[in-house]
């Protein structure tokens, strides 16, 4: 979850797309993961991160000020109390449970996420996931594709010309304590000429492991 910085201008560009989010040099930064809060469970040398579990269906957010999501809220899925995530290669099954009962079934399918042009935060696209690389530290970054949005334009000018992009993202992780993380990224960035500026705010929620 520690936030690094690239050196390039086109790192600094390309940072602000969903799949590449992260701190990088010559882009203002908003929010830090909280020091008091579990690590990774491991970077498993640039393998899909491993999220399966029970969980609880309320978090704990950071900063406190955050949009206060469920996870039910950010899949898209009815409401319940816990949630089950089984995981494998190619499908990520997640299980909404209220009392013991279970309320809804969903199974995402692996497969590439188009970010250019997308709605974002729509639950009417394809349900699938995708394990991207994160360029600044080379580990993956799961995401499922309708928390995924990005765009990219540009334009010329009189000795100069202009790219910009924007975007947000939700990345999925699991911490050493056996909670969910999840990584909320939202900013844009812009090359004007070889000068980078941008911007990016960022926050957390945390989903406790349950029982069944």
């Amino acid at each position: 979850m520690a936030m690094k910085s690239a050196t390039t201008s086109w790192g600094c560009l390309f940072k602000l797309l969903p799949a590449l989010l992260a701190a990088v040099g010559g882009c203002a930064v908003t929010g830090s993961y909280p020091a008091n809060w579990p690590s990774d469970e491991d970077k498993q040398g640039g393998k899909c991160p491993k999220i399966a579990g029970t969980y609880t269906n309320v978090g704990v957010r950071h900063p406190p000020a955050a949009m206060p999501l469920s996870l039910t809220q950010v899949l898209g899925l009815q409401d319940g109390d816990r949630v089950v995530i089984d995981q494998s290669p190619d499908t990520i099954s997640v299980a909404v449970l209220r009392y013991g009962q279970p309320v809804e079934t969903v199974v995402f399918s692996s497969g590439e996420i188009n970010f250019h042009g997308l709605t974002g935060w729509d639950t009417n696209r394809p349900r699938t996931f995708s394990c991207l690389m994160n360029v600044p530290d080379f580990q993956r970054r799961l995401s499922f594709s309708h928390l995924m949005r990005s765009s990219v334009g540009g334009a010329g000018g009189v000795g100069a010309g202009m790219i910009v992009a924007s975007g947000e993202s939700v990345h999925f992780t699991k911490g050493t304590d056996g909670s969910l993380l999840l990584h909320f990224s939202k900013g844009w960035g812009a090359l004007i000429g070889p000068m980078p500026v941008g911007s990016s705010e960022q926050f957390w929620i945390k989903f406790a492991p349950a029982s069944q």
